[in-house]
């Protein structure tokens, strides 16, 4: 083959190789000419340019000769019948990896400390009327009280009874003894329904100076209190 024209230096990086230890001999040819030649490898880019007798290596058992060139001074580069072999001195960015599979969930972390209480919020908005609750009982109206008053003397027994006007019923009952000196005592208060009317009965229980009872004039008073219900 027609051999480039190589300075003296160059030709220090020609040797004969086999096929398979090229890309050994370029790796250490570019560690050392990255020192020896400003322009080999290339820059930027870092390219290592060889000539390769593909020719040769098949005639020659001993391998084929392989020479470095420099394109810088050597634009046309390896001969006709010589292949050019370019080699990086870093090789491209592989692929990126398969993603690793997730480690373990770490220890749930302490309680951290309670907050301060906030403020204090809005006044929300007035809601809306509540349903009508049934109707009540009738009331009463017209409420009066008849007072009806037994006779003053010292008999021993009363009986009186107060009767509400017509039209109108019993809703309560009362009554009042008076002048007795506490030797009086009520027998019954009681609605009687069907006058709508109210009884009232007492009797003397302490003996006096002129047989038994008292000497004390008394006087009993039934109360009936009475409506239109």
């Amino acid at each position: 083959m027609r051999r480039p024209a190589w300075s003296h230096r160059q030709a220090t990086a020609r040797s004969r190789v086999t096929p398979a230890g090229i890309a050994a001999i370029v790796l250490a040819l570019g560690i050392v000419g990255g020192g020896a030649y400003a322009a080999i490898p290339d820059s930027p880019g870092g390219t290592i340019h060889v000539c390769y007798d593909r020719s040769d290596a098949l005639g020659d058992p001993s391998g084929a000769e392989l020479g470095i060139i420099d394109k810088a001074r050597n634009p046309r580069g390896c001969d006709s019948d010589d292949v050019e072999l370019t080699f990086n001195q870093q090789g491209p960015a592989g692929a990126t990896g398969a993603t690793g599979p997730s480690g373990a969930a770490g220890p749930t972390g302490a309680s951290g400390p309670q907050g301060p209480t906030g403020p204090q919020g809005a006044t929300g908005p007035q809601g809306p009327t509540g349903a009508s609750g049934a109707q009540g009982a009738p009331g009463v109206s017209g409420v009066e009280r008849v007072i009806v008053n037994s006779p003053r003397n010292s008999e021993s027994t009363r009986d009186v009874v107060a009767t509400c006007p017509t039209g109108k019923k019993v809703v309560g009952t009362a009554f009042d003894i008076d002048g007795a000196g506490g030797a009086v005592a009520i027998d019954e208060v009681r609605p009687i329904p069907e006058q709508q009317a109210v009884r009232a009965t007492a009797y003397e229980i302490r003996p006096g100076s002129a047989g038994p009872g008292t000497d004390n004039e008394w006087r009993l008073t039934a109360i009936a209190i009475c409506a239109t219900a």
